[in-house]
């Protein structure tokens, strides 16, 4: 949206918990996928209807509890509000063990599985078999943490949710890109810039959004960055179809993260430099 001189873009998020090279060989992972459309909610028998709940059984609840208790943590990662958590808490219910929910949005809960020990892990936990840690990634520690869980503690199965994605965060482009020179104090050539990159960035998206303008397009408009620093800049959702691009001043080649597309896998990412920016504003 375009507000004054600025423009603001707010991304979607989406999400993959980096568990580090240690804990690998403990770790079964199982992505969340969307669920099927259903059109007839109270005789479909995927449909499981608990008061004034109304959740559709996922496929992937299946695979999930057939994988419990095999000595490795399952971790579920998906898109932010696509139901990783009414999802464990729907095996909580089904599950015949005791079982325990940490969610790590609490601070309280965020210190408890903060830098401790396999024997005040196992204290913490009590006689629960069933561990259902959400939110897990705002455990700076989460890796240790449940790697010390599945390897001293094998008849304890740990569930965890995630994301690696940002959740909010925002990006502002000048539409006249002198005011935002004005602004910092710099209105040296390209050539004595050290800001470069981010001065193109944003001239190339002013002038793509002026296109879209033009040809009476709308698109929904984000940018993607993952906690690790990884991103994509600059991003269009139109008619259902999102495409990403990489805006780059001198670079030929580009690669594009792997985060990226695992969670986005049908989403092309195209370069655009020097070399294809007038296609891209214009065409």
């Amino acid at each position: 949206m375009t507000t004054g001189l600025l423009t603001s873009f707010i991304f979607p998020l989406f999400a993959l918990l980096s568990l580090g090279t240690a804990i690998y060989n403990s770790v079964f992972i199982l992505c969340l996928q969307y669920p099927n459309n259903h059109d007839n909610v109270e005789h479909d028998p995927q449909i499981i209807i608990n008061k004034s709940i109304v959740m559709i059984r996922r496929t992937i609840q299946e695979a999930i509890e057939q994988s419990l208790f095999k000595g490795k943590a399952i971790i579920i990662y998906g898109a932010r509000q696509v139901g990783k958590t009414t999802l464990i808490m729907a095996i909580q219910n089904a599950a015949a063990v005791p079982s325990i929910f940490l969610n790590c949005d609490e601070p309280d809960v965020r210190r408890a599985l903060s830098d401790k020990t396999s024997t005040e892990l196992k204290m913490m936990i009590g006689n629960n078999k069933l561990v259902l840690i959400d939110e897990a990634q705002r455990v700076g520690t989460i890796g240790l943490t449940i790697k010390l869980l599945t390897d001293t503690a094998p008849d304890i199965q740990v569930i965890a949710t995630l994301r690696n994605e940002l959740k909010k965060s925002r990006k502002i482009y000048f539409v006249d890109t002198g005011i935002r020179n004005a602004v910092i104090n710099n209105l040296n050539p390209p050539e004595l810039r050290n800001d470069v990159g981010g001065l193109w960035e944003n001239f190339v998206i002013a002038e793509r959004m002026k296109r879209n303008h033009n040809q009476q397009l709308f698109p929904n408009t984000y940018f993607w960055r993952s906690h690790q620093k990884q991103e994509i800049d600059y991003l269009e959702e139109l008619n259902g179809e999102l495409k990403g691009y990489e805006i780059k001043w001198r670079e030929k080649r580009m690669k594009v993260p792997a985060g990226f597309s695992a969670a986005y896998p049908d989403c092309p990412v195209s370069l655009i430099n020097r070399e294809n920016m007038t296609e891209f504003a214009t065409g």
